[in-house]
């Protein structure tokens, strides 16, 4: 009973979590349906009237979307490679050789890894 009470606990807190976690994409989703002149309105509209769903076509088409995502595909690609192959000589490095400071090498890498 005890380990089920626990399971149950914290099933209801991460659901919780996931559900704070989930409230600014629907805030966003709810915006983006929204027509201009009640974006700020008070108290604000989780489900606007009427929903706009030509603000998605006027935000495509007010710049050129299709340069701007191509721009970043090829960015994208470039970063990849060059991040593949550093990672693969830093993991042969770390894997196969011995030298002094490898440990505290190491550790700072996957410390910097971790930084977003």
């Amino acid at each position: 009973m005890t380990r089920a009470l626990v399971n149950g606990s914290l099933q209801l807190f991460l659901a919780l979590g996931a559900v704070v976690i989930l409230i600014p994409f629907a805030w966003t989703l709810s915006v983006s349906l929204t027509p201009r002149e009640l974006i700020f309105a008070w108290p604000p509209r989780w489900f606007p009237q009427p929903l706009q769903w030509d603000n998605y076509a006027q935000a495509l088409t007010a710049l050129p979307f299709a340069r701007y995502a191509l721009n970043t595909l090829v960015l994208m690609v470039f970063v990849e490679i060059g991040t593949l192959l550093s990672s693969s000589l830093v993991a042969f490095g770390f894997a196969r050789m011995e030298w002094r400071g490898r440990e505290f090498f190491f550790y700072l890498m996957l410390g910097s890894m971790m930084i977003p």
